[in-house]
């Protein structure tokens, strides 16, 4: 095979056939072809996903993935933000890919004390994915965030608040073309009117990360 819209090995296109192709060509762009199996629905070819395509490129093992972070205090002050990187992931595509990005990160708000925060002020926590890195070509951008999970932690007023994890889980899926990447996951705490307090990502057994792959073409 040539490309997904060249009838070849084929004189026409035919729906229902099928081919193991073993070649590579990446020099037709949309319609590039990798070895496995193609099935033509008719006008050209299309690739089908054996379970042997899916990669786990990072994590997916059950171990908690993302290491206590510093303590960050965050200072006081209207819309106020320090982020913090918590984890760092590099993996190359060799073919286009639809790309899994998951992750379950906890997060602890408490007093610079260290004490439950009790005055009732919505404070902002949220972890998220950003491109560092990526391939020429890419409509990837890099700095901007990507599956952000966010949470409004409020404490209790006038008292009763805890100092107990919660939990984010920043997830998307996005189609990548074949190069390097660098992604990094990203924590955030955004004070908004209210006195200085600390914060944490990752205190918990069970965060966890995952990347997967599939093969689209």
């Amino acid at each position: 095979m040539t490309a997904t819209n060249n009838a070849s090995p084929l004189s026409a296109h035919v729906a229902g056939m099928k081919v193991y192709n073993t070649a590579t060509n990446t020099s037709s762009a949309g319609n590039e072809v990798y070895p496995g199996e193609y099935i033509n629905d008719g006008t050209k070819w299309g690739r089908s996903l054996s379970t042997s395509d899916v990669s786990i490129l990072v994590g997916a093992d059950g171990t908690d993935a993302v290491a206590t972070s510093a303590t960050i205090t965050v200072p006081s002050g209207s819309n106020v933000g320090v982020n913090t990187n918590l984890s760092t992931f590099n993996f190359t595509l060799t073919r286009p890919s639809l790309v899994t990005f998951s992750a379950n990160v906890s997060a602890s708000l408490t007093t610079t004390a260290g004490t439950a925060i009790t005055d009732g002020v919505p404070r902002l926590y949220r972890v998220y994915w950003q491109f560092t890195t990526v391939p020429a070509g890419s409509t990837i951008t890099t700095g901007t965030a990507y599956g952000p999970s966010s949470g409004i932690y409020t404490g209790a007023s006038p008292s009763g608040g805890t100092t107990g994890n919660m939990n984010t889980t920043p997830n998307m899926s996005l189609k990548l073309i074949p190069g390097s990447y660098t992604v990094v996951l990203t924590g955030l705490l955004t004070n908004i009117v209210s006195s200085s307090y600390n914060g944490q990502f990752g205190a918990a057994a069970n965060d966890n990360v995952s990347i997967v792959a599939i093969p689209i073409k």
